[in-house]
């Protein structure tokens, strides 16, 4: 299982340079499901179409990696953009929703709901933990 998490701003190259890092990483490839939680980011500006096309393409790059993926996004004021993007991925074999609620999306993806949420929480605790520092 892969959990990613999204929280405040996230400019079009921080995006950018994180899917490389998901395609190349062990884990990625053992595991056949991604929750992704942007429901807390506050400005995506700087990520338009073009930028969206090109992050889809990247993940086309590596079709072994992303063929038959589960990928359940929760989102709330990007759930256009979360949307556009997971049409354009479907394309290289990825199963994905996009949902406005964590019960559904782990039920989406045959996870414990509780277990889930704990690590999202987490995650997102520590990434404020850093910003917090910068």
């Amino acid at each position: 299982m892969i959990f990613v998490v999204w929280d405040g701003e996230v400019t079009s190259d921080e995006w950018g340079g994180q899917i490389p890092r998901l395609l190349t990483d062990s884990d990625w490839s053992a595991s056949s499901r991604l929750v992704a939680d942007v429901h807390t980011l506050s400005n995506t500006s700087s990520m338009g179409s073009t930028e969206i096309e090109e992050a889809a393409a990247i993940f086309g790059s590596n079709l072994n990696a992303v063929a038959r993926t589960r990928v359940a996004v929760i989102a709330r004021d990007e759930f256009g953009k979360v949307k556009y993007y997971g049409d354009l991925i479907a394309r290289f074999g990825v199963s994905r929703v996009v949902f406005n609620s964590l019960d559904t999306a782990c039920v989406f993806l045959g996870i414990n709901l509780r277990e889930t949420r704990k690590r999202l929480q987490e995650l997102r605790a520590m990434l404020r933990a850093v910003n917090n520092m910068v």
